[in-house]
């Protein structure tokens, strides 16, 4: 099974992922890490300019499923069940659609209010996280502009992460059940 995460910056994408790994076996293939290390191969320093430049340049000569291109020679490589962390663009979630056909490819949008993002960017402080509440609308109009709310539109499941990151693992483990029940119809 793969599990494809969406959703504005802080969301909670990275937290589903790494609880999928560490309790119930899932890899981890995280989009953002696929454009850094294809940065890091060309020899560009990555800064958050940087990454935001090379992602667009990226889409420009690739098109607008570039770093879904790029991301798919990783997961399939991989056995068992994957997340991918971090499609940004309708165009991603078609490609991998496409890509993984047949073989249960699930999109997953985790959603949660502008004040509750900004709280947790700050406290996990990765270099390129928004330092000001004005720095998240910039970050998040980017990201609009990658299409990250019209895949959200797109998602076969929508969760709502406003409480403690105990919450997201419960409904996590619900959406699971339930994915696996449906394969059983």
């Amino acid at each position: 099974m793969f599990i494809g995460f969406t959703g504005m910056p802080g969301s909670g994408k990275s937290e589903a992922s790494l609880y999928l790994k560490e309790h119930h076996n899932f890899s981890i293939v995280n989009m953002g890490e696929v454009v850094r290390r294809t940065m890091n191969e060309r020899g560009i320093k990555i800064t958050n300019e940087s990454l935001r430049a090379f992602s667009e340049q990226l889409r420009e000569e690739l098109g607008r499923d570039a770093t879904a291109k790029l991301t798919a020679d990783f997961l399939l490589k991989l056995h068992g069940n994957v997340c991918i962390d971090g499609i940004r663009g309708p165009e991603e979630v078609q490609y991998f659609k496409k890509v993984l056909d047949g073989k249960r490819f699930y999109l997953v949008a985790i959603t949660a209010p502008d004040d509750i993002r900004y709280k947790r960017l700050a406290e996990r402080e990765r270099y390129d996280d928004p330092k000001t509440l004005k720095g998240l609308k910039e970050r998040d109009e980017k990201e609009k502009g990658f299409g990250v709310l019209d895949a959200m539109k797109m998602a076969d499941i929508v969760i709502s992460n406003t409480k403690t990151p105990a919450f997201l693992h419960e409904d996590l483990d619900k959406m699971l059940v339930k994915l696996k029940s449906d394969w059983l119809v």
